[in-house]
């Protein structure tokens, strides 16, 4: 009985092993590049202990990364409706890359979803090409009737590209 227990969890193990190496991450930046870079950064707003405005990069050159809501659902697992919100930059090649961006509401607890009120979640897919040294930031406007999601160089604050959705789309 006792080996039949030992086996299952042996198996779970490798189960959840793979898994882990199967959803990691794409990087940008490849191990040992060593040209010049960007940075990305995620934006958190309107943060209540329970819920907060997202506007995050969920894809690069069309991989998932790393990204805020990913994140800070993982840091609030267990804590029932207490959201823990952590903030991820990461850094890009200057090159030509594609980005996937949105923006939503995040809950900790996914009943908060179903009994609030939500603004119209936003999402985006454009292409450009970084600039060496620059700092970029996801940022926009959740709203119940239309909402935005844009990418800023933070630098000068120009919209390099945006988003938009309405509540009849």
């Amino acid at each position: 009985m006792i080996n039949k227990y030992l086996r299952l969890a042996s198996v779970l193990l490798a189960m959840s092993t793979l898994t882990a190496c199967a959803n990691k991450p794409f990087e940008p930046v490849p191990e040992g590049y060593t040209g010049p870079v960007a940075d990305i950064t995620d934006t958190i707003d309107n943060q209540t202990g329970t819920s907060a405005y997202m506007y995050v990069v969920y894809q690069v050159d069309y991989k998932p990364v790393a990204n805020s809501i990913a994140a800070s659902l993982n840091k609030s697992y267990g804590n029932g409706a207490i959201l823990t919100s952590e903030l991820i930059s990461r850094q890009v090649p200057i090159e030509k890359i594609a980005l996937s961006v949105m923006a939503k509401k995040v809950y900790a607890a996914p009943v908060g979803s179903w009994i609030s009120e939500n603004p119209v979640p936003v999402q985006g897919k454009f292409t450009f090409t970084p600039q060496a040294g620059h700092s970029y930031s996801v940022k926009g406007v959740l709203g119940m009737e239309s909402s935005v999601v844009q990418l800023v160089d933070d630098i000068d604050g120009t919209i390099i590209a945006e988003a938009k959705a309405t509540a009849a789309d």
